[in-house]
């Protein structure tokens, strides 16, 4: 037989006699009973049960008081080393013992053996754990103060706080625009990064990124003062945030609070677009997808060379600090009689960027250049105010050892993406303009010509499609937003030259010009020695769409004979002269000083003369009578072919380049039977040209003269330039006799308003 216990309330079996089921005896050995004998010693041991009871509750002002309680919360039950006490062992598995909090707050483990147990809080979404009696986790009651269960005893204040998480929101904006990609860091009070996982080693930073909307947010933050942090993006300037101080952080002022279940707003950072980038990572990331070597605005310089000199990479007005150009040279400001060269740059690109100096002490094909690395002992810097610097090399005679009144120097730009590379790679080069210089000795009378040119203001391509409009061309991609009218100062004259495309070399005086449009002047005729300057007449041709063009000054009389360097006087028989000549006329400018201050004036006219411009390629005699002096060209070399008009008879003809040149051959002027030069067994009939002896040896007159020979049908055939007189007709076709800075009278018998003269170098 069995004895069965029949259990009592609040009880539970500690054992029995015979061990198995400890309400039941006698279900492993059974209890025999015999005839008159009883049977004794069949005991039971009870225990009576405890409990465990303590509340939740939220802590809702994140101060400690107030705190209200929070329903529904689910705690389970773990044994003193923290697993999950089984509720029903006869089951298979373990299953969890858990209590749910009432609208009280309040739990309760019911009927609970005497041990030593934990209770675990399962934290309810949106919260987070304060504390709880005993320390350490706060989701764990036990884990340092056992909490340990006596028969019959009820085990109460087992209590937990707990939090309603917060968030931190904002916008970051550009201006008013918002800004996505950009990454926001939470840190703490001390503007350190909050560690998203203790757990793990290290700081695992929490961070986010703006959406299309400029929007962040950071969710399940626990309550309690925080400050937040920008990682500004390449290619923007900071410009405020929502509380001032360091413009990348918010809360290094006024502190972000967060209370429980609440959001704090409206930490936003406001950017500006960094107009001018300070080196080439933040040129990149404000240029998506353009190269080094991209020319987007199709002006004369790539992106590299616009970065490397402080240039925009959508339009072809150029450094704002140089009239519009990459670099100049200029008269020394150390010393007048010398030559410095400037130009702009970034204030970071040394970091990246190498800049040279290049010189040659003549141009040719090829020329032969020299480099220098521009170092700190060479220049000297003047900080813009802004992200740029102008760069000043000075006495560039002395520095490229170009003493002999003559010299060419560039600068040459090289990119380095990343300067710590060993060995260094170079992954772009760029250049300038070349600029020169040359001195011309003055006594008695000579020719003279300055084929230097002022720097452009604008340069870009025409456009495609309607870029030619009757006298208008249109640059809408080249001008970008710049309004090419503010580029033309009253009461200057301006041409414009083709440099590439089906139109090279022509030349058109400018009218006006306003937005992204430059009207022309339209000329009658290319022979008259009064503007328009013009290298075509009427209409300007459709095939100027797509042509490149520069567009520069013009000089004028006054600047290139400025009056201080010249003798004046009330009489125009004892002044310096200037004279110039067209349609088989003088005209003769003296310096005049009757009125008490030397100004150019013309025979003939009271007003002053300085203004007068000096075309491209029309010659000039320079009339010294007074002590010799030297007159000192500089500016830009030209890089592309030189049209200039001859019309049948005389013309007083000036390079397009400053170097000696022939009239046929390599680099020389191309004056052949191919360019329509004519040529006939008399000199008289044939086209030809006249050297002033002057040139070469001051206080002599006359000329030597050279025309074109063409013995047809007579044999043997001669075909070349001689000279008037030499009977022997040595040809003179490689004889460098029209030289850089001077002219030279051209006849020829039919017009050759075509003629160009093709670039030497």
């Amino acid at each position: 037989m069995k004895v069965v216990e029949s259990q009592p309330a609040g009880y539970a079996s500690v054992s029995d006699k015979d061990g198995g089921n400890h309400d039941v005896i006698g279900d492993v050995t059974p209890v025999a009973v015999t005839a008159g004998e009883t049977n004794s010693g069949n005991d039971f041991v009870e225990i009576q049960y405890g409990s465990i009871t303590g509340t939740v509750r939220r802590d809702v002002d994140n101060n400690g008081s107030g705190d209200q309680p929070l329903a529904d919360v689910v705690l389970y039950l773990l044994d003193s080393s923290g697993n999950s006490v089984d509720g029903d062992p006869v089951a298979p598995g373990i299953q969890p013992v858990k209590a749910t909090t009432g609208t009280d707050g309040s739990y309760l483990f019911a009927n609970v053996l005497p041990a030593s147990y934990q209770v675990f809080e399962f934290q309810p979404s949106g919260y987070a754990s304060v504390s709880d009696v005993d320390g350490g986790n706060p989701d764990l009651i036990g884990n340092i103060t056992p909490l340990t269960v006596v028969p019959g005893q009820h085990v109460t204040g087992r209590d937990f706080v707990d939090v309603q998480l917060g968030a931190i929101s904002g916008y970051v904006y550009v201006g008013t625009a918002p800004l996505a990609g950009v990454t926001i860091t939470l840190l703490d009070a001390s503007g350190n990064p909050v560690d998203g996982d203790p757990s793990t080693p290290g700081v695992q930073t929490i961070t986010t990124v703006t959406d299309a909307n400029g929007f962040y947010t950071f969710t399940g933050v626990t309550p309690g003062t925080y400050q937040v942090g920008q990682t500004r993006p390449f290619g923007y300037n900071n410009f405020g945030d929502a509380d001032g101080g360091n413009l990348d952080v918010v809360g290094d002022v006024t502190p972000v609070v967060v209370l429980p279940g609440q959001t704090n707003t409206a930490n936003n950072f406001i950017l500006a677009l960094d107009t001018c980038p300070d080196n080439w990572a933040e040129w990149k990331f404000q240029h998506p997808g353009e190269s080094a070597g991209g020319n987007p605005d199709g002006d004369a310089y790539d992106n590299f060379a616009e970065f490397a000199f402080a240039m925009p990479y959508d339009s072809g007005v150029g450094s704002d600090w140089l009239d519009h150009t990459a670099w100049i040279i200029r008269p020394d400001t150390h010393n007048p009689d010398l030559l410095e060269g400037v130009f702009v740059r970034p204030k970071g690109a040394p970091g990246n960027v190498t800049y040279s100096l290049q010189y040659a002490a003549a141009l040719g094909n090829p020329t032969v250049w020299q480099t220098k690395i521009i170092l700190p002992l060479m220049i000297t810097t003047e900080d813009n105010g802004d992200c740029t610097e102008t760069v000043t090399i000075h006495d560039l005679e002395t520095l490229t050892e170009l003493t002999g009144g003559e010299g060419f120097v560039r600068i040459q730009v090289d990119l380095a993406e990343d300067p710590q590379a060993q060995p260094p790679v170079i992954n772009h080069t760029s250049y300038t303009e070349v600029e020169g210089w040359k001195e011309t000795a003055l006594a008695s009378c000579r020719t003279y010509n300055n084929p230097l040119l002022r720097e452009s203001v604008f340069t870009g391509t025409v456009d495609a499609s309607n870029g030619v409009n009757g006298s208008t061309l249109n640059f809408t991609n080249s001008a970008g937003s710049v309004d090419l009218a503010t580029l033309l100062a009253p009461g200057v004259s301006y041409y414009l030259e083709v440099t590439a495309g089906d139109n090279v070399g022509q030349r058109f005086d400018v009218v006006s010009a306003s937005g992204s449009a430059v009207t022309l002047a339209t000329d009658s005729s290319v022979c008259l020695g009064t503007p328009p300057f013009n290298t075509l007449t009427g209409a300007l041709p459709v095939t100027l769409a797509g042509d490149k063009v520069m567009l520069r000054r013009h000089w004028t009389l006054g600047e290139l004979f400025l009056p201080g360097g010249f003798h004046a006087s009330n009489d125009p028989e004892l002044a310096d002269q200037v004279l110039t000549f067209a349609e088989g006329v003088y005209t003769t400018y003296w310096l005049d000083n009757s009125s008490g201050s030397a100004k150019w004036m013309k025979f003939g006219e009271v007003n002053d003369q300085a203004g007068t411009v000096l075309a491209p390629g029309h010659g000039m005699f320079v009339n010294k009578r007074s002590a010799a002096t030297s007159l000192l060209a500089y500016g830009e070399v030209r890089a592309n072919n030189f049209v200039r008009p001859l019309c049948a008879g005389m013309n007083l003809v000036g390079g397009g380049y400053p170097l000696d040149q022939a009239a046929t051959g390599a680099a020389s002027r191309q004056m052949t039977f191919a360019a329509g030069f004519l040529g006939t067994r008399n000199f008289k009939t044939a086209d030809s040209f006249f050297v002033w002896k002057g040139d070469a040896s001051s206080g002599t007159s006359g000329y030597d003269t050279y025309y074109l020979l063409d013995t047809t049908p007579i044999m043997p055939l001669l075909q070349r330039w001689v000279k008037v007189g030499d009977a022997n007709l040595n040809p003179r076709d490689a004889a460098k006799l029209m030289l850089g800075d001077g002219s030279a009278f051209i006849r020829v018998q039919t017009d050759l308003h075509s003629y160009s003269m093709p670039n030497p170098w």
